[in-house]
């Protein structure tokens, strides 16, 4: 409303001094003909209406590259893809720290029964039982331990070697063993062996009876001459079940057994324990 006011006055003065004589203008130009003083500059004027919306410009230039803003909040989880394919097995890792100890486990089934393991040294002699009853004056036949085997063709040893036997003269209840060459006791008791071998040459051949590894007493047979050597020997032992008996031929040795010239190998037990 005082915009409206303030247009119109305007005007009306405006009109005013156009409406003016042009004569009297003139006559106030005459009288004084200088100009006057200039008047204070007036007060400014109200803003004009608003022009009417101008034509858009052409599009300018694409600017620079604007510098890289702030990092945006983290977004929402997004949605699970498919599952990937199976990745190649990674490096082994470094051994961890040992754990605690674990509850004890109930028992496990019984294995199978394992081989038999190496037969063990000799046990020491018991003590003395007491006295049975009298018997009948008759042993028993499967009491019964006798044996004599024989060799009746040479051998040599280019290192230590049990004796193979190729005859058995005797034996009352198989006790020896032709395979192995060797007798293993079955009845504990006291027995009596010897063995007895030839030789014609000067080699010096030495035998030796031998318990479950372990040398005994050998027998040893040397001359100057190559004629025919004869050896002996005999032991009485104290044997428990499972003890093995076997001769062995000394490295270097050779016996020269042939024809009657046998060489022998005989086992008795005397007193069973």
């Amino acid at each position: 409303m005082h915009m409206n006011l303030l247009v119109l006055c305007v005007a009306m003065q405006h009109f005013v001094i156009q409406a003016a004589s042009k004569e009297g203008i003139q006559a106030n130009l005459d009288e004084y003909m200088m100009p006057g003083i200039p008047g204070l500059p007036g007060l400014h004027g109200p803003p004009g209406i608003d022009g009417n919306t101008g034509i858009n410009g052409f599009t300018g230039h694409q600017g620079f590259p604007g510098k890289v803003g702030p990092r945006g909040p983290q977004g929402p989880d997004g949605i699970m893809g498919t599952m990937g394919q199976i990745g190649r097995p990674g490096l082994y890792g470094l051994a961890g720290v040992m754990g605690a100890e674990g509850y004890r486990g109930v028992p496990g089934n019984h294995g199978s029964k394992g081989l038999s393991g190496p037969k063990g040294k000799s046990g020491k002699t018991g003590s003395k039982g007491l006295k049975g009853d009298p018997g009948s004056g008759q042993v028993p036949q499967d009491d019964i331990v006798a044996f004599t085997v024989a060799r009746a063709t040479e051998m040599s040893a280019s290192k230590p070697i049990s004796i193979d036997f190729t005859h058995i003269l005797s034996d009352i209840n198989g006790d020896f063993d032709m395979v192995n060459d060797s007798f293993t006791c079955r009845i504990p008791g006291v027995y009596l062996f010897s063995f007895s071998f030839a030789s014609d040459s000067a080699t010096s051949p030495s035998v030796n009876m031998v318990r479950n590894s372990s040398n005994l007493l050998g027998s040893y047979s040397t001359s100057v001459f190559s004629v025919v050597q004869t050896s002996t020997n005999m032991m009485v032992l104290n044997l428990v079940k499972g003890d093995t008996i076997y001769l062995e031929l000394s490295t270097g040795s050779s016996i020269h057994c042939r024809g009657k010239m046998l060489c022998s190998f005989t086992g008795v037990l005397f007193h069973a324990t």
